[in-house]
């Protein structure tokens, strides 16, 4: 085993003794795994620290913002860069292996530092009381069908820099990887929600996978931080059609959960909400080719801005569903929204659809949910803009100002048509129109070849004209339309990436 600084990568700290136990042993080709022992759990296995957050061993610098857990090698604000010396260059760091002989569960706190990149075997649980930091740039490779899940009472504490994002991809070799390669993301909450007792959809079985805390759940609690971290070829199945299976799946979490510059790139779902009250800025779901971007269930009633779903082929950008066993149930999904980018692949002048058949739509609502969505931009989709399944009668009862779906100051264009048949009423509504943004290579990658990058700043001021006011609680300074500003300043820039496979 080490015995240098590094020790506190694979060894467990034991509370009630002194000595340090390791659990990870070196593989043939210098690589260390850990988390052995026939699918049990392992504490605090891969830089844990004794229950209290106390410092890991061999770590400098002083104690950052994640509870008394000491930063690696100085650490790093945020949007900075990381500085630690003991951050060996990507693509010198050891591997190391976790779950090599089955299931881990973490318990204490954790940390997974840039001395290393991590790959998961099995799925790894939080258990609840436990957290997992993670450095910046640490890249976690995932196995087929993995996953990493935090569960209710848990905390995972993913805080990258925009120089040193972290990276959770797919174990497979670059040109062999696909979209639902692992299972992704899985962060669960006691918040608001239908249900206490209904596991994630298509994660685990048992307990530990119930989400939510019913109608009187916590609004407020978190399940962690996700700050500049990049999700890449996961997802789950998508044969329910209301149920998100996503890449990164928030379940139950509350308002304190802090999700800002996450991008999901090449997913089956992308980001998916079950219940819960969280908020979520500066998302990017870009290359989806089968599920939807963004997907919400199960009363979520959370907000968004700064959102961009980029769909390759999916049946839509966003679609939100409340219950399919009964539409009224509590509470009602109701997202608000300001500040989204939808854009699909339909292109009338080249004649270039989606390459899969079903309906495209940018925004969908079903099975009883609502939604808020002001100051957006929806392109590009081979079916409409914007589609509901509500009844006539119901529709004019329900949509407008103030109402329960209040969707209004959006521009539309490129779609095949605007509003569906059931979603004309839509085009009634404030300042809804149809002109041009220049948006000009917002549906890269997709025949441009491997190097294609997507540029969603609009090259239009019309995005600037006729802008609903911004709550409070929202960036008020935003005043356009669509997640990225006019004037050159993308915040998609520089952290985020764009493998095809």
């Amino acid at each position: 085993m080490r015995t240098s600084g590094a020790v506190a990568l694979c060894c467990v700290a034991c509370v009630a003794c002194v000595a340090w136990v390791c659990a990870c042993t070196r593989l043939e080709n210098g690589d260390e795994r850990f988390g052995a022992g026939g699918g049990g759990s392992s504490s605090n296995a891969a830089g844990s620290a004794a229950t209290g957050g106390e410092p890991l061993e061999g770590r400098g610098g002083g104690a950052d913002a994640i509870g008394g857990l000491a930063s690696s090698g100085g650490g790093a604000g945020e949007g900075g860069e990381q500085s630690g010396t003991l951050c060996a260059p990507e693509g010198t760091r050891e591997r190391l292996v976790v779950g090599a002989s089955g299931e881990v569960t973490l318990t204490g706190v954790t940390r997974w530092t840039c001395e290393a990149d991590y790959q998961l075997e099995s799925n790894v649980f939080i258990a609840s009381g436990a957290t997992l930091a993670i450095d910046p740039g640490v890249t976690i490779k995932l196995a087929t069908n993995t996953m990493l899940l935090v569960e209710r009472g848990g905390r995972l504490e993913a805080v990258g820099t925009a120089k040193a994002p972290i990276t959770f991809t797919s174990a497979k070799e670059p040109g062999k990887r696909d979209a639902g390669d692992h299972r992704g993301l899985i962060l669960i909450g006691d918040g608001p929600s239908q249900s206490t007792t209904q596991p994630v959809y298509d994660s685990v079985n048992g307990a530990r996978a119930n989400y939510g805390g019913g109608q009187a759940g916590d609004p407020n609690g978190s399940c962690g931080r996700l700050e500049f971290v990049r999700i890449q070829f996961g997802g789950g199945s998508i044969d329910d059609a209301s149920l998100p299976a996503g890449a990164l799946t928030l379940a139950g979490c509350g308002a304190g959960t802090v999700v800002d510059h996450v991008q999901i790139h090449r997913a089956t779902d992308g980001l998916g909400f079950l219940g819960g009250t969280v908020g979520v800025r500066h998302v990017l779901v870009s290359g989806t080719t089968l599920g939807e971007a963004v997907e919400w269930s199960a009363g979520y009633t959370g907000t968004m801005q700064f959102i961009v779903a980029q769909t390759l082929g999916a049946s839509a950008a966003m679609q939100g569903s409340n219950s399919v066993e009964d539409p009224e149930a509590s509470p009602i999904s109701r997202p608000t929204i300001y500040n989204a980018t939808l854009v699909g692949i339909y292109d009338e002048a080249t004649g270039r659809t989606p390459p899969i058949t079903g309906q495209h739509f940018g925004f969908n609502l079903q099975f009883g949910s609502r939604a808020v969505v002001k100051n957006s931009l929806v392109m590009g989709f081979a079916d409409a803009g914007f589609d509901w399944d509500l009844e006539p009668a119901a529709a004019s009862s329900q949509v407008g100002p103030g109402k329960a779906i209040d969707i209004s100051h959006v521009l539309l264009f490129g779609n095949k048509t605007a509003y569906s048949s059931e979603a004309q009423l839509l085009s009634m509504m404030q300042s809804m129109r149809t002109q041009n943004p220049g948006l000009l290579d917002a549906a890269n990658p997709t025949d441009d070849g491997p190097d294609a990058v997507p540029v969603f700043s609009p090259t239009d001021p019309t995005v600037n004209i006729d802008v609903a006011a911004v709550p409070a609680s929202f960036d008020p300074t935003a005043g356009f339309r669509g997640a990225v500003a006019q004037d050159g300043s993308d915040w998609t820039d520089g952290w985020t990436s764009y493998p095809n496979e």
